[in-house]
C-alpha cells in the first residue's frame, strides 16, 4: 500500500515539472489531459489512504448482505429487500438504501416485538443499526418495464464501508407483441378457447413466440382477476393463480373496483370509482403501460358490470339511468337494451356472441333472462316464487349456467342446464353469501367471492371449487380487513 502511494507520488511531481516548462503549440490540450490525470491520481491517494484507515488493525470493515424476493419483477409489484449489516469491532452502522427507480415503502425490524414501521414512498432510505439481524424493506417497483439498480451502503463512521449492488430486471405484465401473439394463436375471431384447444393451437403454431406463450397461459388463461378494497382506503385490481400463487398488483396509481379482460386479453377493462361512489365510469388499460382510455363516461349516473363480447370489440354493461338500471351494449354509438321501471344488471354473452343472459326484477323477484345483441326476443329462463336468482353466465361450452340463488335460504352458487333450467342444483350450500361467480377458460373451475371466512369477518374474500362444487378454497387468506370482489377469470 505504501508502495502504492508513492508511485503516485513519483509521478504527480514529474507531471508538475513538466508544467513549469511551459506550453508550447498544441501541446495546451495534453496539459489540460494532464490535469484531469493528477486530479485522478489525488483521488487514488485519497481512496488509499481511507482504505488503510478502514483495514488498519484499529478498526475493521463492516459486513453487509442482502437478498431479495421474489426472482421475478413485474410494472409496480412489490418485493422484499432483506439488508443483514455487522460490525466486527461492534461500532454502530449507518444504512443507506437508495434505488434509481421506484421507491421504498415499509421496514421490517429484526425485533419481533417491534411494529413494523411505514414508509412515506422515497427512492433514499437511511438508518441506524440498531438491533443485530435482519431489517426487511418493501421495495415497490416502478410502472415502466426496465433496470433498476438498487444499492445498500453501510458506514461505521470511521472510514469502514461495504457496498452492495442489486441490478433487478422489472418486466411488463405481458409482452411487447402480446396482441400478435393471441391473434397468431386464437385467429381473426379471438375467442376464449378451452386448453385442449389451446394446447392443439399452440402445436400448430410454431411461430408463436414460446416466451409469449408462457406469457398467455400463465399469466392470462391461468390468473384470476379481482379488485381488492382495503377498509377505508381505495381499491386496486389484482391477479393471482388459482392456488392462490404469485398474486400481483396491476396499474396502482388508480382506483379500480371491478375489472375484466377483454376478448383476446390483452388489455383490462375496469370500472373505476373515480368519481365517487355514485359515478363510476368504464375504462380500457393497457397493462404493461397501465395508460387508459374511457369507454363509457357519464357526466351524471354510474356504469359497472362490464362484459366483452367473445368475437371482437362489443361490450355489455348496466347503467343506472332515471332511477333504474338498465342494459347497455358499448359500440359505435352506445345502444341501451333495455327501458324498463324495474331493474335490468348483470348481463353476459353467450360463448358464441349471439345472445345475452341477464337478471331482472319486472316480475317482483329477480329471475333469469335472456335476449337478442338488439335487446329483442326477451325470454324467463327461471322461475319461482318467493327467491330471487341473478348474475348468470354460461359455461364456455355453452351447455350451464352459473348463477346466485337464495332459493335454498342462503345466498349460494347454483348451476343448471341450459335445456333444463328447473334441474338446479346447489353448489356451495353454506350460510354465508357466495357470490360473483365465474367459470375458469376451460370450464373445469369456478371462482367467486365470499364472506365466510371466519378471520376477514364482514368481508369477502376469492374462493375457487371445481364445477361439481368440490375442493371449495380460499385463496386470498392473508388479506385481511379488505373486499375482495368480482373475481374474473
Amino acid at each position: 500500500m505504501k508502495k502504492s502511494i508513492l508511485l503516485i507520488m513519483i509521478f504527480l511531481l514529474c507531471v508538475s515539472i513538466s508544467f513549469s516548462m511551459g506550453p508550447t503549440g498544441c501541446e495546451e490540450e495534453a496539459i489540460a489531459l494532464d490535469k484531469r490525470m493528477i486530479e485522478d491520481a489525488k483521488k487514488k491517494v485519497d481512496d488509499i489512504k481511507a482504505d488503510e484507515n478502514a483495514s488498519s488493525p484499529e478498526n475493521n470493515y463492516p459486513t453487509i448482505a442482502v437478498m431479495h424476493s421474489p426472482a421475478d419483477y413485474y410494472i409496480s409489484s412489490r418485493c422484499e429487500i432483506s439488508v443483514e449489516c455487522n460490525d466486527p469491532d461492534g461500532d454502530d452502522l449507518e444504512c443507506v438504501l437508495n434505488a434509481d427507480r421506484g421507491n421504498f415503502t415499509d421496514l421490517e425490524f429484526p425485533d419481533p416485538d417491534l411494529p413494523n414501521e411505514p414508509i412515506e414512498p422515497t427512492p433514499t432510505y437511511r438508518y441506524t443499526v440498531d438491533y443485530a439481524g435482519t431489517y426487511v424493506f418493501t421495495w415497490t417497483a416502478p410502472d415502466t418495464p426496465g433496470m433498476c439498480a438498487i444499492t445498500v451502503e453501510v458506514n461505521d463512521g470511521k472510514g469502514g464501508k461495504a457496498y452492495k449492488t442489486l441490478n433487478i430486471q422489472v418486466t411488463p405484465l405481458f409482452p411487447d407483441d402480446w396482441i400478435d401473439i393471441t391473434r397468431g394463436i386464437l385467429g381473426p375471431q379471438r375467442r376464449r378457447l378451452s386448453a385442449s384447444e389451446l394446447a392443439s393451437r399452440i402445436e400448430l403454431n410454431q411461430e408463436a413466440n414460446e416466451a409469449g406463450i408462457e406469457y398467455f397461459r400463465g399469466l392470462a388463461l391461468d390468473r384470476i382477476l379481482f379488485s381488492s378494497c382495503p377498509e377505508g382506503d381505495t381499491c386496486s385490481a389484482y391477479t393471482i393463480r388459482p392456488n392462490g400463487d404469485d398474486m400481483q398488483p396491476l396499474c396502482v396509481d388508480f382506483e379500480v373496483s371491478e375489472a375484466c379482460w377483454n376478448s383476446d386479453y390483452s388489455r383490462m377493462i375496469c370500472v373505476s370509482t373515480c368519481g365517487g361512489e355514485d359515478d363510476r365510469d368504464i375504462y380500457e388499460c393497457n397493462v404493461s403501460t397501465c395508460e387508459r382510455q374511457s369507454i363509457i363516461e357519464r357526466t351524471e349516473g354510474c356504469d359497472f358490470s362490464p362484459h366483452p363480447h367473445p368475437y371482437g370489440s362489443l361490450l355489455l354493461s348496466t347503467g343506472f339511468l332515471n332511477d333504474t338500471f338498465e342494459i347497455f351494449l358499448t359500440g359505435s354509438p352506445i345502444k341501451q337494451l333495455t327501458d324498463d321501471p324495474n331493474w335490468d344488471d348483470y348481463p353476459h354473452f353467450s360463448p358464441n356472441g349471439e345472445t345475452i343472459i341477464f337478471s331482472s326484477n319486472r316480475g317482483g323477484y329477480s329471475k333469469l333472462y335472456t335476449m337478442n345483441l338488439d335487446g329483442n326476443n326477451v325470454v324467463k329462463i327461471t322461475n319461482g316464487d318467493e327467491y330471487s336468482d341473478w348474475n348468470g353466465s354460461y359455461s364456455p361450452d355453452g351447455t350451464q349456467i352459473v348463477f346466485i340463488s337464495d332459493r335454498s335460504g342462503n345466498i349460494d352458487i347454483w348451476v343448471m342446464p341450459v335445456n333444463n333450467p328447473s334441474d338446479a342444483i346447489n353448489l356451495t350450500n353454506n350460510p354465508s353469501a357466495d357470490i360473483a361467480p365465474d367459470w375458469s377458460p376451460d370450464g373445469s373451475m369456478i371462482v367467486f367471492a365470499s364472506d365466510r371466512d371466519e378471520n376477514n369477518k364482514d368481508m369477502l374474500d376469492i374462493f375457487v371449487m371445481d364445477a361439481d362444487g368440490e375442493n371449495q378454497v380460499n385463496i386470498t387468506p392473508d388479506l385481511k380487513d379488505s373486499y375482495q370482489g368480482e373475481p374474473n377469470w
